[in-house]
């Protein structure tokens, strides 16, 4: 018997985990990894509203006190070597991942062993899109649209990631009135979508050979009324 086999039957001896039938831990992994969503952020000036997150009192009559931040179900693969390689792609294939902008998207990805990506079905990613709004020819005229570069090429999007099924866009527009150019009129929050929604054209992706693009949706999120 070699030594890989024996750390596992004595983790399974020591565990009371291992030790029930197999079926019943696949319904324990489903309730710990089931439609979570994992939020991917690379940003050292974390917001307010992520500020109790890293606070952790251990005080249980504190008002402070919230046990369920200390609740991590991926220190569940820190358990063993049989539970690791049982429980290792599970929060990637039972889960979402919420990609906040495209610096954390980039590093993310390709930080990834490939077999977690084979494992990923959704993606939310979240943008912005700045637009000047002004009237040019009926038209409202000028943007820029920093989500581009997300998906520049979907084809290597493809590829990395062989199981995707879904990815969701949640786009903010930040608008401003150009009264340098004397354009009196506002823009209806209505149109402001619209053209958000014009400038995704590459949501409407060529298809793969493999047809891996199966649902791709724009969500206006947070369009600001004209200033």
């Amino acid at each position: 018997m070699n030594a890989e086999m024996r750390s596992l039957q004595e983790s399974k001896l020591k565990s009371r985990l291992l030790q029930l039938p197999g079926e019943l831990r696949n319904k324990i992994y489903a309730y710990l990894f089931h439609d979570r969503i994992w939020h991917i952020q690379d940003n050292r000036a974390l917001p307010a509203a992520h500020c109790d997150e890293l606070y952790h009192c251990t005080r249980p009559k504190s008002i402070l006190y919230k046990p369920e931040l200390h609740r991590n179900p991926l220190a569940l693969l820190r358990v063993n070597r049989q539970i690791y390689y049982e429980t290792r792609s599970l929060p990637y294939s039972q889960s979402e991942f919420y990609l906040h902008d495209k610096p954390t998207f980039d590093t993310w990805i390709f930080s990834r062993q490939q077999f977690q990506l084979d494992c990923i079905h959704t993606l939310q990613l979240r943008c912005n899109m700045f637009v000047t709004l002004g009237w040019t020819g009926g038209e409202i005229a000028g943007a820029t649209w920093p989500l581009d570069g997300h998906v520049h090429d979907e084809r290597l999007l493809a590829l990395r990631l062989p199981s995707l099924e879904q990815v969701h866009v949640h786009v903010r527009v930040f608008a401003q009135r150009d009264v340098t150019k004397g354009f009196p009129t506002k823009a209806s929050r209505e149109e402001q979508v619209e053209y958000a929604r014009e400038r995704m054209g590459w949501t409407d992706l060529a298809r793969t050979s493999d047809d891996v693009w199966g649902y791709v949706q724009l969500t206006a999120h947070g369009v600001p009324e004209m200033l």
